[in-house]
């Protein structure tokens, strides 16, 4: 069985591996696939963003669980701050 690979996953795996001077292979972009399955892509984004700029004080590669751990958190963010935008639409759009 193989696993539907999303292509955002597979361009952040090729880009992190070029900028981290590392070798790109199928198995470490499955990794990744595995554990990001179905990404938020704009946190994906901003994850890749985040350890290419330097926020993220790495100069090696990040490991899965690295990347994991800080995709996780602007993946939490983007989502209160797209309920947040819900929730004040909501408010000001109810007929009294």
């Amino acid at each position: 069985m193989s696993i539907e690979i999303h292509p955002q996953v597979r361009a952040i795996v090729a880009l992190l591996c070029e900028g981290y001077n590392v070798p790109s292979s199928e198995t470490k972009i499955k990794a990744f696939a595995d554990k990001l399955k179905h990404p938020h892509v704009p946190a994906l984004k901003e994850t890749y963003e985040m350890f290419t700029d330097g926020r993220a004080n790495s100069i090696k590669m990040p490991t899965i669980a690295e990347f994991m751990q800080v995709y996780k958190e602007v993946k939490i963010r983007h989502e209160n701050r797209r309920n947040q935008k819900l929730i004040e639409h909501n408010n000001n759009t109810i007929d009294y």
